[in-house]
């Protein structure tokens, strides 16, 4: 009896014979919860039969009753675990939404540095173009100049060799 206590089994306290139930006093402490519990009193016939059913209500009753609360149980613990997949499957669309967005901010950050490169490769670029255009626009008005020098120089030079320069006429 207090194995079946324990585990949560049914116990029916069944009295016969006119027995009453004991009192608290009279059991061990391990069977003091029997004391609560409702007794079933089976009598002699004519009695029997009528107790007997009774007696097999109440168990169908507390069958019925287990059985709905197993249900209970087992429905709770089937939404629970409908709870958890959800959870899960929510964790695991939330992290492949997270590591795609850093992918996509990954990617437009080296887009933004290889235009950033590009640009100041673009802007070095001109600036050599510049450069070079002004090394060879110094060229040539140095060969301008070094040609106007000459012509210059050539232009006194026949005014010397006819005799029209300046200084010796």
């Amino acid at each position: 009896v207090q194995t079946a206590l324990n585990s949560n089994k049914l116990v029916i306290p069944v009295l016969i014979e006119g027995a009453s139930p004991p009192t608290i006093e009279e059991l061990p402490e391990s069977l003091h919860e029997l004391a609560y519990r409702n007794a079933i009193t089976v009598r002699h016939n004519p009695d029997f039969s009528r107790d007997m059913e009774r007696l097999v209500r109440q168990i169908r009753q507390f069958e019925e009753q287990l059985i709905q609360r197993l249900q209970a149980e087992a429905q709770a613990r089937a939404e629970a675990e409908e709870l958890e997949r959800q959870l899960i499957e929510q964790e695991r669309a939330q992290k492949q939404a997270d590591a795609e967005k850093a992918a996509r901010l990954q990617a437009e950050a080296e887009e933004a540095e290889r235009q950033r490169l590009a640009a100041i490769e673009a802007q070095q670029k001109a600036e050599a173009q510049e450069r070079e255009r002004q090394r060879k626009a110094k060229e040539q008005a140095e060969a301008v100049e070094k040609a106007r020098q000459r012509r210059a120089e050539l232009e006194a030079a026949e005014e010397i060799g006819n005799g029209t320069h300046k200084t010796c006429r």
